[in-house]
């Protein structure tokens, strides 16, 4: 109930679109799936059929970009901040079948307070920002490491944005995923991706070209602190232009973030996470100081598994151990597949994945489970 209010109470606050001078750069987008991390894409995808829903909410502190045309002082100072923002992020995914899942999601303005908007880009109304299709397919889904392609297609609806231009087409996002496992608790990923912009003619008087094309990236590393998939979160995000561009503002044209949160998984079917965030380098749309507050929600069935299904763990009894060496169901499980180590040879599987009488990930049971 908590998270349907939630996400009530953060709906009825975007009742309409902006009519913005603001950046569109949407520096922070949660993962649509929920899987892995908090920005930062993961190999793994749902499975068929299983849905995640995810809500965030964002505070930032000196976001907007300053311009220099009037050559007045920037008042933008990290004891004392001059523009607040509030901001959220709403996403839906769902698998479409095995190593395919397809999502959804819109960023929303919230709220704005500036103390010294005379020379600021800054927001005109509060309302929706963008809607976000992502696709994302997994090529290798190796025991130890995988890799994934992402796939999507961003569509404006700010008005009146000289980042973007007027008549603004489409963005297409190309992303390549990769992923290892360097022990059963720890995950690292990398994504690097190339942004297609098709932007608009520019704004008359606002002494901004529409940004052109940027290469994307980002890394992550995850370090789980339960069995059940709770986890410290470490991230980095940026984006570098292919082309330079106008822009009388002190900022940089690209950006890096950094992240820290922490996930905690409350149940195999939902997380919620928080997290503090600020710029590795003053870029456009990098804040001083960024505080958020999500959560998932997942929905799948049991033919349907995953290492996050909501349904219980099943694994398969070794059929070769002969009765008297029992015993060993008792030894450590050190990536938590249900196979003891001693007898374990694939000893880096996903948790609550299928495996085998060998502890391997299998996609389908080859034998009636042993729960």
């Amino acid at each position: 109930m908590a998270q349907l209010i939630f996400l009530i109470s953060i709906l009825c606050s975007c009742p309409l679109f902006a009519n913005v001078r603001g950046s569109d750069l949407q520096n922070f987008n949660p993962n649509p799936n929920g899987l892995g991390f908090v920005t930062v894409h993961p190999s793994q995808t749902l499975a068929p059929l299983q849905l995640n829903a995810s809500a965030f909410i964002n505070y930032t502190t000196n976001s907007l970009a300053y311009s220099t045309v009037s050559g007045a002082p920037n008042n933008q100072a990290l004891s004392e901040p001059n523009d607040r923002l509030l901001y959220s992020n709403l996403n839906i995914a769902l698998g479409l079948m095995q190593g395919w899942d397809l999502g959804i999601g819109a960023g929303f303005i919230n709220a704005q307070d500036i103390e010294d908007s005379n020379f600021l880009f800054s927001y005109g109304d509060t309302g929706i920002n963008d809607v976000l299709l992502t696709s994302k397919v997994r090529v290798i889904n190796n025991r130890e490491w995988g890799l994934a392609f992402v796939v999507g297609a961003d569509f404006e609806q700010i008005k009146n944005n000289p980042f973007a231009g007027d008549d603004v087409g489409p963005s297409f996002n190309f992303e390549g995923v990769a992923d290892i496992q360097l022990t059963p608790r720890l995950l690292w990923a990398v994504n690097l991706g190339y942004r297609l912009r098709n932007e608009g003619t520019a704004i008359p008087n606002t002494g901004v070209t529409p940004m052109s094309d940027q290469i994307t990236y980002s890394s992550a590393l995850a370090y789980k602190t339960s069995d059940l998939g709770s986890a410290l979160i470490g991230e980095l995000f940026g984006s570098y232009p292919v082309e330079q561009f106008t822009l009388p503002t002190d900022r940089q044209l690209s950006n890096l973030e950094f992240l820290v949160s922490y996930r905690w998984r409350a149940t195999e079917a939902f997380d919620l996470h928080g997290g503090l965030g600020t710029e590795g380098y003053h870029g456009l749309g990098s804040p001083d100081i960024r505080a958020f507050l999500g959560f998932n929600f997942r929905y799948g069935f049991a033919e349907n598994r995953s290492s996050y299904s909501t349904e219980p763990m099943k694994v398969y009894k070794p059929h070769s151990l002969p009765p008297e060496k029992t015993s060993v169901d008792s030894a450590p499980d050190s990536d938590q597949d249900g196979v003891p180590d001693p007898i374990d040879q694939c000893p880096n599987t996903w948790a609550q994945n299928y495996v085998d009488e060998r502890g391997c990930e299998t996609e389908k049971p080859i034998s009636p489970p042993y729960e």
